[in-house]
Parts: C-alpha cells; sequence; structure tokens
C-alpha cells in the first residue's frame, strides 16, 4: 500500500503483548519511532472505545462500508469492568472474530494519544 498508493506511516499502534515477529519486521521496514505498542484492556480501551463507538453511531468515521470491518463490528460485544465503568470489547459468540475493531481501537488509541500532533501536522 505505501508503494501503490504513496501511503506514509506516521505511527502504527500494535498489541505489545501479541506481535512479536510482526512488529520487529515492521520496525526494520518503516522505523521504530512509526511503531506503538498498545496494552489490550479496559483501561487503555474504555475512553477511546466509547468515543470511537460514538463516532460510528454517528457516522463521522467512513469506514467505507468494508464488509470484514462491519462483519467484526457486528461479532462484537461490550465488556463493562469494575466500578469506573471502564469497557473493552468482547466476542458475542467464542467462534467469532472481533481483529479488525481490535486493530481499529489500537489506531484509535495511538490517534486520541497523539491528535494535537496530528492535527498540527494535516492542518
Amino acid at each position: 500500500m505505501r508503494d501503490e498508493y504513496k501511503i506514509d506511516l506516521w505511527r502504527l499502534g500494535y498489541d505489545r503483548a501479541m506481535a512479536g515477529y510482526w512488529a520487529e519486521q515492521m520496525s526494520e521496514e518503516f522505523g521504530a519511532s512509526v511503531m506503538e505498542k498498545v496494552a489490550q484492556g479496559p483501561f487503555t480501551w474504555s475512553g477511546p472505545m466509547k468515543e470511537l463507538g460514538s463516532m460510528l453511531s454517528d457516522k463521522v468515521i467512513n469506514y467505507n462500508n468494508n464488509p470484514i470491518l462491519k462483519w467484526c463490528l457486528s461479532n462484537t460485544g461490550v465488556k463493562v469492568t469494575g466500578s469506573l465503568d471502564t469497557i473493552q470489547p468482547v466476542k458475542i459468540q467464542q467462534k467469532r472474530r472481533i481483529d479488525g475493531l481490535v486493530s481499529l481501537l489500537n489506531a484509535y488509541v495511538i490517534y486520541c494519544k497523539y491528535r494535537d500532533d496530528y492535527l498540527n501536522m494535516v492542518g
């Protein structure tokens, strides 16, 4: 995609526990400064997940009606954890996949973290 569509990565959020060799390969390709570990769980995901859910409901985010992401979204439930009303995504059925939503959520966590920098860069 980078070569064909001239898309440069600015930041890339990934699962710090499960990305393993993939993160190493991406760091070699794009540079370690682009790669950003994301802790998976309610502490990290709760605020961004609530905001992302609202933005998807309000049709602020355009995902081009991607059938795989749409399927992953339809497979996703919300688990409320702890007394702080933190939330995290869960599969509604064990054999379903939510990886597309998790990837989108990781990307959104990084966007939220660097939102001002990004808006200054593109604005």
